[in-house]
């Protein structure tokens, strides 16, 4: 549908609409308000511009408006690097988003996770900042990064202006590709004392984690260091590759196993599945470039079994059948332990090791999981 009008003064979009501009539009007042997952597609030049965004609202807005009022709740985003302003007052709650482009004043309250981006060099810069919101030059650049205090910035050269250089991101989210394994309790690695069938090939066991969600709480942050607490979830799934005759019995009551010498046995091993939660102090250098920076954090992570199987591949005449048996396998529903993660700019080192017996009490071999290996951000 196309629109055209002599003076539009407001538009509002709902649900899942879109709205693009057919060349420059031209008004001297335009208010924009927003609801659902609605976007706007706009080239402008108007005097003063008001925004209004709520829920997954997105713009994409371009030209120029001497004025920017910006309200933005929810996970709303505007992009507006490309939309020249002189003053500009923004709201933004939630996990809000806006990237905008002032000359001349930035008046900017953040709240709750969101984030307000600016380029330019604006003569006066006065920000509030609540939660774990940001206020950021383009770049990267904190303008004011102290949980629920209020700062000016001046680009003048004031002795007192505040220039806090980077926002600390930790190290958690990506994936984590490990060798995974057990330790005795006197210290013996992929050794089951009294459970020999559980001695596993090291060289097979392998796991792979999913970390899907990160958290930061920054407590220093400079330009050249950043230190601060990181959490977050992830989702790890564990294979013990067990010697190729033995069969975990599923129903017993204790942790027992049989062997099969009559099957061609290709492989037999226990998967688990845990949800993981971390919590781990970090510091890491030159965090205004994460990606070019060293990083180290100790700590100590929890974790909840949701699932276990044993698979069994053996040869049927040149088939290969598979046979997958979900159970508890008497495996500690629970897990905790200590962890440390180093490494340069989006590639780590990791080792955890647990402090909880990988098995219920007195129902399986008194071992302790350790897993290593690699670990490839994503953010």
């Amino acid at each position: 549908m196309k629109v055209t009008a002599p003076v539009i003064s407001e538009i509002e979009l709902k649900s899942v609409s879109e709205l693009y501009t057919d060349g420059v539009f031209n008004t001297p007042q335009l208010k924009l308000t927003s609801e659902g997952a609605a976007e706007y597609h706009m080239d402008l030049q108007c005097e003063t511009l008001s925004l209004d965004f709520q829920g997954a609202a997105e713009a994409w807005l371009n030209g120029n408006a001497n004025n920017l009022i910006a309200q933005l709740k929810g996970a709303s985003e505007v992009h507006a690097y490309d939309l020249k302003t002189k003053n500009a007052d923004i709201t933004t709650d939630g996990a809000a988003d806006i990237k905008v482009t002032v000359d001349e004043s930035l008046k900017a309250r953040g709240s709750g996770a969101s984030e307000i981006a600016y380029d330019g060099t604006p003569a006066n810069v006065d920000v509030d900042v609540e939660g774990v919101a940001t206020i950021k030059k383009r770049g990267g650049e904190s303008v004011e990064v102290s949980i629920g205090e209020t700062g000016c910035h001046n680009d003048g050269n004031d002795d007192n202006d505040k220039d806090f250089g980077n926002e600390f991101n930790g190290h958690w989210a990506g994936v984590d590709l490990m060798m995974n394994s057990f330790v005795s309790k006197y210290g013996d690695i992929n050794t089951a004392p009294g459970y020999d069938f559980m001695e596993t090939d090291f060289s097979k066991s392998i796991g792979v984690q999913v970390n899907f969600m990160e958290f930061n709480i920054p407590f220093v942050e400079t330009e050249k260091i950043g230190l601060g607490l990181t959490t977050g979830l992830g989702w790890s799934f564990l294979n013990y590759r067990l010697n190729d005759n033995v069969r975990l019995i599923k129903d017993s009551a204790v942790l027992m196993a049989y062997s099969d010498t009559i099957s061609t046995t290709l492989k037999s091993k226990l998967t688990t599945s845990y949800l993981v939660m971390p919590l781990m102090l970090e510091f890491n250098t030159s965090s205004e470039n994460r990606d070019n920076g060293f990083h180290v954090g100790v700590g100590a992570f929890g974790g909840v079994r949701v699932g276990s199987h044993t698979k069994v591949v053996v040869d049927d005449r040149g088939d290969k059948d598979k046979f997958k048996t979900n159970g508890n396998y008497h495996l500690n529903p629970f897990k905790y332990g200590l962890m440390v993660r180093m490494g340069w700019g989006s590639v780590n080192l990791f080792a955890n090791y647990a402090l909880s017996e990988m098995f219920d009490k007195n129902e399986g071999p008194a071992v302790y999981p350790v897993e290593f290996g690699l670990s490839f951000d994503i953010n």
